[in-house]
């Protein structure tokens, strides 16, 4: 893993995709996204999928049943029931070690994200029993594994095995952007009856010597939306379908959040929607009454999520943003917004974190000088404005991430306020309050 640089940033698609589809009336009215053209074009050679086939391509058709779903981690001195079976052959029991109390809390906090999807309530159990059970292991999978519900049976359905720290560093990088934490909310994912979007696995072996083979997006993705822009189920980078979130602090891209735009869809297809989450006023990111540290800028100032309300007067406030903010308040839209930049001392602060849970393999990001960081922070400017102006035809705005936050389909946020910078701000179909903060803001009313 290393730092990123101008050439890892700088690749962009949307402007060659819409000069080769041609004038599609509506779709090139407002800022580009990708599904408008459903049915009238490919990207990168592939389908874009419509509502219907997503869900098709997600849904295992299995899932928890009732209206409570229980959960748990494994502490006891070795594992039970089934995984101590040897008939089974279980690699991950001889490995077995309880989780760490970081890793339970990331596993609690990725199980209320599920939780405010669907109206199936999620209840913590202590020790056996429960229908989702935690536990790390020294052996099996490199990363993580989840058995997915079958619905009937035995009681390993819906566990999930994380690979031990100390066999995997990744699984204690549990920050906001961290690959431990995406992981957790990945594999819940599987609890709950979500696939990957196509027909992969980390496991996959065609050739048959034994090991892995390469999955990419241009050979296994079977649609154009099999990214991780769209779907947290997904295991290819969100640039392959034009995005670009970015920790600008450490210098990295991110990793997912919370479940993405069709993740929601899916789960709420499967389960049913949650009606009672956030149906009061509630204010996202800066000035933050949300109730999650995921959706604060104080906390999570790079947000790389979806955001599904069920009701109130909604606002995405950028108050506080110290770059340019692109703001799309249409459901199923991306926005390319975030804090903009930290100081010199918290993106340290930040890098030093990081460090701390890397492994010597890994090594560690040298810390940012006043003249490194003011570079850095220039170049994810320059680039970000740069793609928002191919997604727009919309100049000047500096966002620092791109395509990092979307609106489930379901979802209406109704205000916007940007930041110090110059914005852009679009409105959708119910009265909207857009607020520029300065540095010249720019309004759409086409929605």
């Amino acid at each position: 893993m290393r730092r990123l640089s101008h050439s890892d940033l700088s690749n962009y698609e949307t402007v060659e995709f819409r000069t080769a589809v041609g004038d599609h009336g509506a779709a090139d009215a407002l800022p580009f996204l990708l599904e408008d053209y459903t049915g009238l074009a490919t990207w990168a050679g592939k389908p874009i999928y419509d509502h219907d086939q997503v869900i098709g391509q997600l849904d295992t058709g299995w899932q928890i049943s009732g209206n409570t779903i229980t959960f748990s981690f494994l502490t006891t001195p070795t594992t039970v029931g089934l995984y101590n079976n040897p008939l089974f052959r279980f690699d991950v029991s001889a490995g077995y070690t309880p989780m760490s109390a970081e890793e339970m809390a990331v596993a609690r906090e990725s199980i209320e994200l599920w939780d405010d999807l669907i109206p199936q309530t999620f209840v913590e159990k202590n020790g056996l029993g429960a229908d989702i059970i935690f536990a790390n292991t020294t052996t099996g999978p490199e990363q993580a594994r989840a058995y997915l519900p079958a619905g009937h049976g035995f009681k390993f359905y819906s566990d999930v095995w994380t690979a031990d720290p100390t066999e995997n560093w990744t699984n204690q990088w549990l920050d906001f952007n961290g690959y431990g934490r995406t992981t957790l909310v990945h594999e819940v994912g599987h609890t709950l009856g979500l696939n990957h979007p196509g027909d992969y696995d980390f496991s996959d072996d065609d050739n048959g010597d034994g090991k892995p083979d390469p999955i990419t997006y241009g050979v296994d993705a079977f649609y154009a939306q099999d990214s991780l822009q769209y779907t947290i189920m997904s295991y290819f980078d969100p640039q392959f379908t034009g995005a670009q979130p970015l920790d600008v602090s450490v210098g990295l891209v991110q990793n997912a959040q919370t479940p993405l735009l069709h993740d929601i869809l899916a789960i709420q297809a499967m389960y049913g929607v949650d009606l009672t989450t956030r149906v009061e006023d509630t204010v996202y990111f800066a000035n933050s009454t949300a109730g999650n540290a995921v959706y604060d800028l104080e906390e999570n100032p790079f947000p790389y999520l979806s955001v599904y309300d069920a009701g109130g007067i909604d606002t995405f406030d950028f108050s506080t943003a110290n770059s340019g903010v692109f703001i799309d308040l249409r459901p199923g839209s991306f926005s390319s917004a975030t804090q903009g930049f930290e100081t010199l001392e918290e993106a340290n602060a930040a890098t030093e974190a990081f460090n701390a849970v890397t492994d010597e393999v890994q090594g560690d990001f040298a810390l940012w000088t006043a003249d490194s960081y003011a570079d850095w922070v220039e170049l994810a400017q320059a680039i970000g404005e740069d793609r928002v102006f191919a997604d727009t035809q919309v100049d000047g705005v500096t966002a620092t991430s791109h395509r990092n936050i979307s609106i489930a389909y379901n979802t209406i946020i109704e205000n916007a306020i940007g930041g110090s910078a110059r914005d852009y701000l679009v409105v959708n179909h119910v009265s909207n309050r857009l607020e520029g903060n300065g540095g010249g803001v720019v309004l759409n009313c086409l929605g």
